[in-house]
């Protein structure tokens, strides 16, 4: 980690493209139906499973690795799966992939970039964790990136590409379906974020009085982030109309992440209201 030439990133990106891709590339080149989905979950199971074994065996035999963090590198192995994946989708129906060579490559591109955003991205997770709670606007941005990479992956890979919906009868069950688990991802890791990030440890608010107020702030915020989230809010419904489904288009991802970074900000500064209000009452009685 102290050479501060790229060359050992690359081949540290190269052995890992060993590694993973051969096997599904292999199963999906027979081009039969049961492998090529075989692949597919091969490779992603890799992907996620693989490189945290050769971490763990670099750091017993070497004592060094260029792998991220173990849990951010699932981090931003997960996000970038899906993230990927979702852009793969939106290739398939085209032209390229009618052509059995051209999908072939494709198939070849998707793992590749796969490998190179999983690997970008825990690097850039690592290199925040590293730096949790050093500033000013940590606690702002902080609950962002617990909260949103995995929600908002998911979403881009289930609506980002092109939904063809000229065979299908009656109403869309699994469009809501997936619609309803994305919303109950975002719900969870947001409020979960909340609270394990704020949650009030002795070591920082060693006083019950503290703590008893930072409880209080988690619930203020997370009440103030439902409350600007709920489907009749005008905030939400601009975020909503203005997020394109089913379209190949990138705001796919940027309109809900721009959309939730404001909510998730505006939430932590109305809960800073709490210990200021503490505070003054405090004051005024000593």
């Amino acid at each position: 980690m102290n050479n501060p030439s790229w060359r050992p990133y690359g081949l540290h990106l190269a052995w890992q493209c060993v590694w993973l891709i051969p096997v599904p590339f292999g199963a999906f080149v027979s081009d039969k139906g049961f492998l090529t989905v075989l692949s597919f979950l091969v490779f992603s199971l890799g992907s996620l499973t693989v490189p945290l074994l050769q971490r763990h065996r670099q750091v017993k035999n070497q004592g060094y690795t260029l792998y991220a963090s173990p849990g951010m590198y699932f981090y931003g192995a997960l996000t970038g799966l899906m993230l990927i994946t979702g852009f793969f989708d939106s290739l398939i129906g085209t032209s390229l992939w009618q052509n059995y060579y051209s999908r072939v490559i494709l198939y070849a591109c998707w793992m590749i970039v796969t490998i190179l955003v999983q690997n970008l991205l825990a690097w850039g997770f690592d290199f925040w964790k590293k730096r949790r709670r050093k500033y000013a606007w940590s606690e702002f941005l902080d609950p962002v990136l617990y909260a949103l990479p995995v929600p908002l992956s998911f979403m881009t890979m289930c609506f980002f590409p092109v939904l063809d919906t000229t065979n299908l009868d009656g109403p869309l069950i699994g469009v809501f379906i997936l619609l309803g688990l994305c919303v109950f991802l975002l719900i969870a890791f947001v409020l979960a974020s909340f609270a394990l990030y704020f949650y009030p440890a002795k070591e920082r608010f060693p006083k019950t009085g503290d703590r008893i107020v930072q409880l209080i702030r988690i619930l203020c915020m997370s009440l103030a982030w439902l409350a600007l989230n709920m489907p009749a809010s005008p905030y939400i419904r601009f975020v909503v109309g203005h997020t394109p489904l089913s379209e190949n288009s990138i705001l796919t991802l940027l309109v809900p992440l721009a959309g939730e970074t404001i909510s998730i900000i505006a939430a932590v500064a109305c809960s800073n209201l709490i210990p200021l209000i503490w505070n003054r009452l405090h004051r005024s009685q000593a």
